[in-house]
């Protein structure tokens, strides 16, 4: 089913991706997974939906652009720690854009031209950097502990009038504020939810990988189908995919009443 609806997009890439996949392909690819899924959990927590991930980039949804804002400074300055403490120069460095526009969302996967513009304003920060659409600006409380630099005004390319940009970041010498639930986490509480964590391949044979994968998306999307019933969409549950990991915690991140795991 297709829907239309107004969102605060929030576009991720890994800067200089290719050099770092240059210098060890294997370990690189390893470091930009997990980095993805610790921006993934992150935007859990700040009430929004990693939509996709694809390689290296992530798209994730958000209702409220405060809480965008909110989940993509805390995961900033969460991936500088961990980058500090690596011995290697194989340190994902993340840029970040966030827009505010129509989406359409169809099949697990969001498009439309909230998640371009989002896509071409990440393009215009630094690395470790957050740019932000003069919308998402406008609707951010000023009482947020936020520092904006007026970055002018730019042309887009697929847009056909200038863009207002702002760099974004937190006050210095402050901490980021706690989240605020919506009401859309107390309504998903209120009726019941699932996650549905990738199925194990239990064959021993990798080639298969794809068959049991097939599975978990095929009870995904039979689930959906059902107008009482949320389900954790199909993106943010493959994060865990290959993990090691306690149901309970699953369900506090992803907001969900019940997981189902299976092989």
């Amino acid at each position: 089913m297709t829907k239309r609806k107004l969102s605060v997009i929030v576009h991720a890439d890994v800067a200089g991706s290719t050099s770092l996949v240059q210098q060890n392909e294997a370990l690189a690819h390893e470091r930009i997974r997990e980095t993805f899924k610790r921006f993934a959990v992150t935007i859990g927590r700040y009430n929004g939906t990693a939509q996709e991930i694809r390689g290296d980039a992530l798209v994730a949804e958000f209702s409220k652009a405060s809480d965008a804002v909110s989940a993509s400074i805390a995961f900033q300055i969460d991936n500088a720690s961990v980058n500090t403490s690596l011995n290697d120069n194989i340190r994902p460095t993340v840029r970040v854009g966030i827009a505010m526009g129509e989406v359409v969302v169809a099949d697990n996967t969001i498009t439309g031209e909230g998640v371009v513009l989002a896509q071409r304003l990440e393009q215009l920060a630094e690395p470790n950097g957050i740019c932000l659409h003069d919308a998402v600006y406008q609707t951010i409380p000023k009482r947020l502990p936020f520092e904006y630099t007026y970055l002018g005004e730019r042309e887009i390319k697929g847009f056909k009038e200038p863009v207002r940009v702002y760099a974004v970041g937190l006050t210095a010498g402050v901490e980021l504020p706690q989240v605020e639930l919506e009401s859309i986490s107390i309504d998903i509480h209120e009726k019941p939810s699932i996650a549905v964590l990738p199925f194990t391949n239990m064959s021993g044979d990798p080639d298969q990988e794809y068959f049991s994968d097939g599975i978990t998306e095929d009870v995904i999307t039979g689930l959906s189908k059902n107008p009482d019933l949320f389900v954790i969409s199909r993106n943010s549950t493959f994060t865990y995919k290959g993990e090691s990991v306690r149901i309970r915690d699953v369900g506090k991140e992803l907001g969900s009443r019940d997981v189902l795991e299976g092989s």
